[in-house]
């Protein structure tokens, strides 16, 4: 009887070390990975410029300078565009030609605003055409000078107009 309770018992701490075993080995093996691709939409614009040469800056003349802006980005968005001088006395000794069939002007903010949806590889019509110096423009000012463009894009949200997407970001 003794030998049989002995066989019996080494039998079962056999059991248990192998069942304890087989758990433990279970638990570092049995790994399942998943994968979720997340995609994240992002909303990048590009400058496209279609200007003509400028060698000489000439009084009265018409000089070719479209500005258009594309949509490089993976998602819809809303384009705003500010042109900055780099002389504040330029805006009377110039006339800029801008497109507002296209673009709506914000007077509290000097923003032009682009009045359609931007799509993913899409270009917006140019914000203006051509530049022309002012017949009695200052030499001065004409000298030397720069007109910069400041660019913002913002991604398109469901359910939101244009200005409250733009509102959002102007508080």
């Amino acid at each position: 009887m003794k030998k049989s309770y002995k066989i019996f018992a080494i039998f079962g701490i056999i059991t248990i070390i192998v069942l304890i075993s087989s758990i433990i080995y279970a638990y570092y093996t049995s790994k399942k990975t998943v994968e979720d691709n997340i995609i994240f939409g992002y909303n990048e614009i590009e400058i496209v410029k279609n200007c003509e040469s400028i060698q000489k800056i000439e009084k009265g003349k018409n000089i070719k300078w479209e500005l258009s802006f594309k949509n490089t980005g993976n998602v819809d968005c809303y384009i705003r565009v500010k042109p900055i001088f780099s002389d504040s006395r330029l805006i009377d000794n110039i006339n800029i030609d801008y497109n507002l069939t296209d673009f709506t002007y914000n007077n509290s903010d000097g923003y032009y605003y682009y009045n359609e949806i931007v799509s993913p590889k899409n270009t917006t019509k140019p914000i203006f055409t051509n530049i022309s110096i002012k017949k009695d423009a200052n030499d001065i000012i004409l000298k030397d000078f720069d007109i910069y463009t400041l660019v913002d894009s913002v991604e398109t949200a469901q359910n939101k107009s244009m200005q409250d997407v733009w509102n959002y970001f102007n508080k």
